[in-house]
C-alpha cells in the first residue's frame, strides 16, 4: 500500500468524520509516514510501521468527540424542502420519544452496571472493617477472661472473613477494569455507527 491508497482507504474508513477533522487526521499520518520515510523505511515499510488501518481509524474515532461525530451526521448534505421540514417537526413526538427512549435504556443499563460495582466495593469493604475489629476484639476477650473458645471462634471469623475480603476485592478490581473495557469498546462501536459502517469493520 502506497500513500495515496492509504490516504483513500482512511477517508473511506472516516467518511461520516467532518472534513476539518479528517483533513487534519491525513496530515497527520502523512507526516508520520514521511518522517519514517526519512529514517530510512520504504513506502509500504512506513505505512507499515504506523499499525494498521483497523488499528488507526478505532484511534481517531476514540479520540473524536461525540458530539462532533453526531453534528456532523445530523448536518443535511443538501437543502431540506419545506414539505420535509414540516414532516420532521410533526413527526418529532414520534421520532423524539423513540430516541429519549433508547438514550434512557442504555444510561439505564450502564448506571446499573455501576451501581452494582459500588455495591461489591461497599460490601467488600464493610466485610474487610468486620475482619480488622473481629481480630482484636478475638485477642481482648482472652485479656478481659471470657471463655478461650469463643475468643478462638471470633479469631477464626476474622480470619475468613479477611481472607474474604481480599478474594472480594481481587474480584472487584477485575469486574471494574472489565466495565471500563464494555464502556470503553461500546462507546466506540456507537461513534463507528455513527461515522459509517465501513469505520466498524
Amino acid at each position: 500500500m502506497n500513500k495515496i491508497e492509504f490516504a483513500l482507504t482512511l477517508q473511506e474508513k472516516l467518511k461520516g468524520l467532518p472534513r476539518e477533522d479528517l483533513r487534519r487526521s491525513l496530515e497527520y499520518y502523512n507526516e508520520m509516514i514521511d518522517d519514517r520515510m526519512e529514517d530510512g523505511l520504504t513506502e509500504e515499510e512506513a505505512i507499515e510501521a504506523i499499525g494498521s488501518m483497523d488499528e488507526i481509524t478505532k484511534q481517531i474515532l476514540d479520540e473524536t468527540p461525540m458530539t462532533v461525530l453526531v453534528k456532523e451526521k445530523l448536518r443535511p448534505k443538501r437543502q431540506l424542502k419545506t414539505w420535509q421540514l414540516v414532516l420532521l417537526w410533526v413527526g418529532i413526538p414520534v421520532w423524539g420519544t423513540l430516541l429519549l427512549s433508547a438514550v434512557s435504556v442504555v444510561f439505564s443499563v450502564y448506571v446499573a452496571i455501576w451501581s452494582v460495582l459500588i455495591a461489591l466495593f461497599a460490601a467488600t469493604f464493610a466485610i474487610a472493617v468486620s475482619a480488622v475489629v473481629s481480630i482484636p476484639t478475638a485477642i481482648l476477650f482472652l485479656v478481659v477472661g471470657n471463655p478461650p473458645l469463643s475468643a478462638l471462634f471470633l479469631f477464626s471469623c476474622g480470619l475468613i472473613l479477611a481472607g474474604l475480603s481480599i478474594f472480594l476485592a481481587i474480584g472487584c478490581q477485575y469486574f471494574g477494569k472489565g466495565v471500563i473495557w464494555v464502556g470503553k469498546h461500546f462507546w466506540l462501536w456507537l461513534k463507528s455507527l455513527i461515522v459509517g459502517k465501513e469505520a466498524a469493520k
